[in-house]
């Protein structure tokens, strides 16, 4: 996606996201367009064919230095992966890092939500669900994650975590389970988090899509109300 046929008329900037067929993406890579558009600059989308396709982003930041980008916006799909490729691109344009933090500090600037602030918020509102439906803010909760080690979703886990710990030591994590980067991953995790925990009164899901096949899942068990979702 990042490949130049020629040189550029304007200075090229890819935008390297998770998954730009995701809703969520198509917002970021709009709204990265427009401000192309302003400042004049050939802003171009790329993403791997998922959010667990590493190679595939390490790639495009390859060809983005090929390309004589004049820098490099990534949303990483991974913490630890992606690292050594952002330094490396990093010893040749500038690289901003967006979402999700990373294993480097050669990034020129980072912009992202405070992920654990976020979960810590999410174990609140969790608890005051758990109040109301069972009136007191205890027994068993799990967490669903929709892919291992992506920097947004280890951040907001331990938040949660944190929070629950320090300020509502009556709801116990008893689980925690990841998909694999896909929708469909997460209905078969829910599945067994609802056989092998029969008493759980809660459940966060750290990402949108992994809440929304959380909430389809429920309500196709008839637990939508027995069993507390807070979803990011």
């Amino acid at each position: 996606l990042l490949s130049a046929a020629g040189a550029q008329e304007k200075p090229l900037v890819p935008v390297i996201v998770k998954d730009q067929s995701a809703h969520f993406w198509k917002i970021v890579l709009a709204g990265a367009k427009a401000a192309g558009a302003d400042l004049g600059l050939n802003v171009v989308a790329g993403s791997g064919t998922s959010e667990q396709d590493v190679a595939g982003q390490i790639k495009l930041l390859q060809d983005a230095v090929t390309n004589k980008a004049v820098a490099i916006v990534v949303a990483p799909t991974q913490y630890t992966a992606l690292g050594p490729a952002i330094d490396e691109a990093a010893k040749h344009v500038p690289v901003v890092v967006i979402d999700s933090g990373v294993a480097s500090l050669t990034m020129k600037s980072m912009l992202a939500t405070d992920n654990v602030a976020a979960g810590r918020l999410a174990a609140d509102a969790m608890a005051q669900a758990i109040a109301k439906k069972y009136q007191a803010a205890s027994g068993e909760v799990a967490i669903v994650n929709f892919l291992p080690g992506a920097g947004s979703l280890v951040d907001r886990s331990k938040g949660f975590k944190d929070q629950l710990f320090s300020k509502h030591p009556e709801l116990t994590v008893v689980d925690e389970r990841n998909g694999d980067g896909t929708d469909a991953s997460i209905e078969p995790v829910v599945a067994a988090l609802l056989k092998e925990h029969p008493t759980l009164h809660g459940i966060f899901a750290s990402k949108q899509a992994a809440a929304e096949v959380t909430a389809a899942a429920l309500k196709s068990a008839n637990l939508a109300d027995t069993i507390k979702l807070v979803g990011f």
